[in-house]
């Protein structure tokens, strides 16, 4: 699993503290239609809302520099049948509007992370 960030010393502690990254995608139903998504019929409780999906999560271990920084990750679980879909998700609407933005956020000190954490079925690597 590869990532772009331009975020270096986020993206360094990431590694050196072997910190999850999840990956979340947002759209309408639409966007979601449009790009062949299967099982789109889950999505239909959604269709006039923002629809966020969490589609992966990784532990990253290294990364190249190149236009911006890019990031390698093992134990990468790409999450298709069921959507994990965070909309209904308690307290996804507080997480939503202080931490999801384009890019690297850092989101550790959110209540959510946690639940971020179950949903994927995330299995922390202890430190060494």
């Amino acid at each position: 699993m590869t990532i772009n960030t331009n975020k270096l010393p986020l993206l360094t502690r990431a590694i050196k503290e072997k910190r999850p990254i999840f990956l979340i995608a947002s759209g309408a139903y639409k966007d979601y239609e449009i790009a062949g998504y299967p099982h789109i019929e889950e999505l239909l409780p959604y269709k006039k809302s923002r629809i966020y999906l969490l589609i992966s999560h990784f532990t990253p271990y290294g990364y190249d520099e190149s236009y911006d920084y890019v990031v390698y990750g093992g134990n990468s679980q790409i999450f298709i049948k069921p959507y994990i879909i965070l909309n209904n998700k308690p307290g996804f609407e507080d997480f939503k509007g202080s931490y999801l933005k384009l890019g690297f956020t850092n989101c550790e000190r959110s209540p959510f992370a946690k639940e971020l954490l179950t949903l994927g079925g995330f299995k922390l690597i202890p430190p060494t």
